[in-house]
């Protein structure tokens, strides 16, 4: 989740997963791959909840999970979508879809 921050605001995202990581035990700075991903989210969630008002939340939030996960599956498999929609547990069209309504841009890059 702190990825989806990054994408969307570099230095709120940043600051943000590094309030996290200070806060995992109270005092002094943990190495970021200490801190656990569920509280990680969990912080992550707690904030944008503050910051979305109105209804809806779910539906954000989740567009924005969705969003990012098939960006990086994407672009772990360079593009193929007939393996992208396998290893999510979908039907090729509905990744398609998926891709058309999230505006979803491919960072896949020819090796």
């Amino acid at each position: 989740m702190a990825a989806i921050l990054l994408v969307e605001n570099k230095n709120k995202g940043q600051n943000l997963f590094t309030k996290i990581v200070k806060n995992a035990k109270g005092t002094g700075e943990v190495p970021a791959g200490k801190v656990a991903w569920e509280e990680t989210v969990r912080q992550i969630l707690k904030e944008l909840i503050r910051e979305i008002n109105g209804p809806g939340i779910y539906e954000h939030i989740m567009n924005k999970v969705e969003r990012l996960l098939i960006a990086i599956v994407l672009e772990e498999e360079k593009g193929n979508q007939v393996k992208v929609a396998h290893r999510l547990g979908i039907n090729r069209n509905t990744l398609r879809r998926k891709i058309k309504e999230l505006a979803i841009v491919s960072r896949v890059v020819a090796e």
